[in-house]
């Protein structure tokens, strides 16, 4: 029981280090393993910011994924929301290589305020909040069931975007 105990407090203090330093961590079930933990990715002072959600636990599918997707449209009311409120997640789907496909309605191009920054932010809160919940290799964004450019004239999306774009645009952050 004492090695149990001092395993997770060791467990708790390598989540907490990691979650300090940046880092994607993953919330653990609660005690009945019903429930999880989910990140979603939230703006706060021009910074994405790890909001806790709390899901059924369920395997790992696109409809997770989905709801994911939504709770991250409808936000927290302690921090801005990264995605345009009127846009919806039309269609999720996963690839036999590990690809994310995410078609979201055009109210995301339409209504999406624009900006470097906002755009990248947009990207990276998506893609980081799939990327936390779940062992995936990319995500490609499509609009109406097709592929895009850009959102708002900025990011590339034209290929799928992985783990390490998204650490390299959240590294060269704007002073």
């Amino acid at each position: 029981m004492k090695a149990l105990r001092i395993s997770t407090a060791l467990l708790l203090l390598m989540l907490v280090h990691a979650s300090a330093y940046g880092q994607d961590v993953l919330s653990l079930p609660d005690h009945d393993g019903s429930r999880r933990g989910y990140y979603i990715y939230l703006e706060n002072e021009g910074r994405l910011v790890p909001v806790t959600i709390k899901m059924p636990w369920e395997e790992f599918d696109e409809a997770k994924i989905k709801s994911i997707l939504e709770s991250l449209i409808a936000g927290d009311s302690h921090f801005t929301p990264t995605i345009p409120k009127k846009t919806r997640v039309k269609r999720v789907f996963i690839d036999a290589t590990l690809i994310v496909y995410i078609d979201f309605s055009q109210d995301i191009v339409k209504d999406h305020p624009g900006g470097v920054w906002t755009e990248t932010l947009t990207v990276a809160s998506i893609c980081r909040s799939v990327f936390s919940n779940f062992e995936v290799r990319s995500v490609k964004i499509l609009v109406e069931g097709k592929e895009i450019e850009t959102i708002a004239g900025h990011i590339d999306l034209k290929r799928p975007i992985s783990r390490e774009t998204v650490s390299r645009w959240l590294r060269e952050t704007p002073e």
